[in-house]
């Protein structure tokens, strides 16, 4: 049977992935099995380059042989041609033992004095959204994220995950339309 380890143990990225499995014949019997482990980045990955190489260290600290291996991380990137605006991003990298197969969930806007405490401050994002009085919920992450919290409740943390997953899988479901000739 294959296993898919999760490099977390966070339930909602965790649930994100059995969910989705089960739309893919060739995934739908795997054991699902989160672990932690180190992104090997900031807390709060500032940059689309450091988020990418937080779900790649994620997914290779979790890979077993025989196995896929996911890393799922969060981090903001600076919006090009704005006024020092950032977005909030979720990168998921796919490891198969040999390639890492990315895939990114759609990015939103933060307010500005969020992202100021983020980099003044070296905040992470649930602590600079307290500090910002937009939450009091410490554990926001593993419920419906931030993302939930400023659609109210349109778009969870889960289904950004499960975004980002399903992403992933577009170069391994159709792998013959990204393979070297």
């Amino acid at each position: 049977m294959l296993k898919i380890i999760v490099g977390s143990k966070n339930q909602v990225k965790v649930s994100a992935i059995r969910e989705v499995i089960s739309n893919y014949a060739f995934l739908s019997n795997a054991e699902v099995i989160g672990v932690s482990t180190s992104s090997d980045v900031s807390k709060q990955p500032l940059s689309l380059e450091e988020t990418i190489q937080g779900a790649k260290n994620r997914a290779e600290n979790a890979y077993q042989p025989h196995t896929l291996s996911v890393g799922l991380e969060g981090g903001i990137m600076e919006i090009p041609t704005s006024d020092n605006e950032f977005m909030q991003i979720s990168i998921c990298s796919i490891f198969d033992g040999e390639k890492h197969h990315l895939g990114m969930s759609s990015g939103f806007r933060l307010p500005k004095s969020i992202t100021t405490s983020i980099i003044e401050e070296g905040l992470d994002l649930v602590q600079a959204l307290i500090r910002g009085k937009l939450t009091d919920n410490p554990e926001l992450g593993a419920s419906e994220g931030v993302i939930g919290l400023l659609t109210k409740g349109r778009i969870d943390r889960k289904s950004y995950c499960k975004q980002s997953f399903t992403n992933a899988l577009v170069s391994i479901e159709q792998s013959h339309y990204f393979e070297v000739s």
